[in-house]
């Protein structure tokens, strides 16, 4: 469990932008490509452990996603940001099939 634990710190934590400027979470690319590829652990877990892990993923990616900075959201691009909500969806499918 602790290295789940550690996905969730990993979307949330803060950094530094391009410009030195706070920001909440790690690039949108990296949790698009490290949820993607843990989103196939839900058909050998189980259902209790998969049902927590989604609602936790879905939380915080709908948090960092509503706190978005103006910055940010100069910055981000298009595809990773689509991406990311298409992860979340697949996310929300483990919650409500």
């Amino acid at each position: 469990m602790n290295g789940f634990e550690k996905v969730l710190n990993f979307i949330s934590f803060d950094i530094k932008d391009q410009k030195d400027k706070l920001v909440k979470g790690c690039p949108y690319i990296l949790v698009m490509k490290v949820l993607r590829s843990l989103s196939s652990i839900f058909e050998f877990t189980d259902k209790t452990f998969s049902l927590k892990f989604a609602e936790d993923v879905c939380s915080a990616l709908i948090f960092r996603l509503d706190n978005l900075s103006e910055n940010e959201i100069k910055e981000l691009d298009k595809d990773i940001l689509r991406g990311t909500i298409d992860v979340l969806k697949d996310y929300m499918k483990v919650i409500q099939p």
